[in-house]
C-alpha cells in the first residue's frame, strides 16, 4: 500500500472508549464515546453493533472526506481486559470491528503504547 493514498490509524480501544491518533499527526489524539456501552462485564468489545457504529463515526471524523479516497491501515490496540492476554476470539472481533468501520489493513497489539514509527513498521508487516 502506498503511503501517499493510506492513512495510517493508531485505535487505542478502553472501556466504552476509542481513543484515535492519525500517525502522520502524531500530537493529533481524539477520544470517541458511543452513547450506549459497548463493553460489558466480561469483554472489552461485548456489543458489536454499538462500537462498530462508534468506531465508522469516529473514523470518518479523524480521516474526513476527500476527492480521492484513501484506503486506511489501523493497529488496534486494547489497553483494558486484556489480563493474560487476548483469546482468538477476542483478537478476530478487534480485527473484525476495524474492517467493517472501513479499515483495509488491520494489525493487532497487546504491548506498551506505540509510537508512529512503531505502529507504520506494524503496518507494514500485517
Amino acid at each position: 500500500m502506498r503511503k501517499a493514498f493510506s492513512t495510517e490509524l493508531y485505535i487505542i480501544v478502553l472501556r466504552d472508549t476509542f481513543k484515535i491518533v492519525k500517525v502522520s499527526e502524531p500530537g493529533s489524539e481524539q477520544v470517541f464515546t458511543p452513547s450506549q456501552a459497548f463493553t460489558t462485564q466480561r469483554l472489552l468489545v461485548g456489543q458489536f453493533s454499538i462500537a462498530e457504529h462508534c468506531l465508522k463515526n469516529a473514523i470518518n471524523s479523524v480521516v474526513g472526506k476527500s476527492f480521492i479516497s484513501k484506503s486506511i491501515a489501523v493497529v488496534v490496540h486494547p489497553r483494558e481486559m486484556v489480563d493474560g492476554g487476548l483469546s482468538e476470539v477476542e483478537e478476530k472481533v478487534l480485527r473484525e470491528l476495524c474492517l467493517s468501520a472501513g479499515a483495509k489493513k488491520v494489525a493487532v497489539w497487546t504491548g506498551g503504547t506505540l509510537g508512529p514509527q512503531e505502529v507504520s513498521k506494524l503496518l507494514e508487516n500485517a
